[in-house]
């Protein structure tokens, strides 16, 4: 008998992992929120936690999970009045940007167990120690530890169980009112991205006061409204320069004095001017 290899191409796969935490968070804490160039998995072994998403709001209970692509915003903090156990991983790979979205999943017991394997792997190899005014994550593993291999391992058949039953980002909202009324700001100011807006712009705009503008957006994102509208703005300014528009145009087109002021602006927000932005892209493409 002959026999004939199948070839196997990965559907995706897990490069890097950056951290591993399993952490007990108190009553009343919240995450002022990040974004990243890498991919992030929290799951809610306990409590509730409510969880932003780029300009989506979710609040998760037990077995929920929410998955944050890379250069997603995304912030949290306990619900109710208990304390929320939680367990998070971020990490890198290839073949995910295409089979699984941002948002909250419900899992499967199945994909309980891969989430329980990789706690238990865990244990040791990184250490959350928390100072003054942050959490910080410090590695204790070495690159060939067996238990990553066994933690990267549980991860893709996680993500391949999500993939192969269909499995999407689900909303849930979250339970606190007031997060109808963030949600209605960020809309607001993602479909006024191109203008250039003052607080008394959007407090106008959604019929909200300017303090509780700024109140919800500390709560939300742990920064200021006018801070989260310039990321948007550089946001839509890299996308368009992406998509072939000259500064000069951009400039026009997003209602800035002139393509000098639009890259004084982009350079104060992103730390290089415009221009700067298109010889990376230029460059990244010729490799």
């Amino acid at each position: 008998m002959e026999f004939v290899p199948v070839k196997i191409y990965s559907l995706l796969s897990v490069g890097k992992v950056f951290s591993v935490y399993h952490y007990t968070f108190s009553k009343g804490y919240s995450y002022a929120g990040e974004k990243h160039n890498f991919w992030e998995f929290s799951y809610v072994i306990s409590g509730r936690s409510g969880v932003t998403s780029g300009d989506k709001i979710f609040r998760c209970g037990e077995g929920d999970a929410v998955l944050h692509s890379p250069d997603n915003f995304h912030s949290f903090w306990v619900e109710d009045e208990m304390p929320c156990e939680m367990f998070t991983i971020s990490f890198d790979g290839t073949g995910f940007e295409n089979l699984l979205g941002s948002g909250c999943y419900i899992l499967s017991e199945e994909e309980k167990y891969c989430v329980a394997r990789m706690i238990k792997e865990s244990e040791g190899l990184f250490d959350m120690q928390e100072t003054d005014d942050r959490m910080e994550i410090v590695n204790t593993a070495s690159p060939d530890d067996v238990r990553l291999q066994i933690i990267k391992n549980q991860l893709e058949l996680l993500c391949l169980s999500l993939v192969r039953r269909g499995k999407r980002a689900q909303g849930i909202p979250s339970g606190d009112p007031r997060s109808l009324c963030y949600a209605k700001i960020i809309s607001f100011l993602r479909d006024n991205v191109d203008k250039m807006l003052t607080l008394e712009d959007v407090s106008r705009g959604v019929y909200e006061s300017p303090g509780k503008i700024k109140e919800l957006f500390r709560v939300y994102t742990g920064g200021g409204v006018m801070q989260y509208f310039n990321h948007l703005r550089c946001e839509h300014i890299m996308q368009q320069l992406r998509d072939g528009k000259s500064v000069k145009d951009l400039a026009a087109a997003m209602n800035f004095s002139s393509p000098y002021y639009l890259s004084y602006f982009f350079k104060r927000e992103t730390g290089m001017t415009a221009r700067d932005y298109l010889k990376s892209i230029e460059a990244k493409f010729d490799d």
